[in-house]
């Protein structure tokens, strides 16, 4: 399994890995996942990662709203992930 998608899945759609995994795999699954409550596995992955993210969030998510929220989750999503990237403490120097 990747990313909870059937090996088969990832097979049959090769430009899967050609997808940032955290910018745009990760994102789509989430917010299937979390606010959509849509296990991912009953979308295909070559039409999870085929669609930008409008047509993702209203074609898959099916979103009524442009996008939006879809929009939003990314955002609040990436401002997470930097605050989180930024409280990892330095690295000692052993001297």
């Amino acid at each position: 399994e990747v990313c909870q998608f059937d090996y088969f899945e990832v097979a049959r759609f090769p430009a899967y890995f050609s997808y940032p995994l955290d910018r745009v795999i990760k994102l789509r699954y989430e917010y299937l996942r979390d606010c959509k409550g849509i296990p991912i596995q009953l979308a295909r992955v070559d039409d999870v990662l085929r669609f930008g993210d409008r047509e993702f969030a209203t074609e898959i998510a099916l979103d009524d709203d442009n996008g939006a929220a879809f929009a939003k989750f990314a955002e609040e999503r990436d401002c997470s992930l930097r605050m989180r990237k930024n409280r990892r403490k330095p690295r000692r120097r052993h001297h």
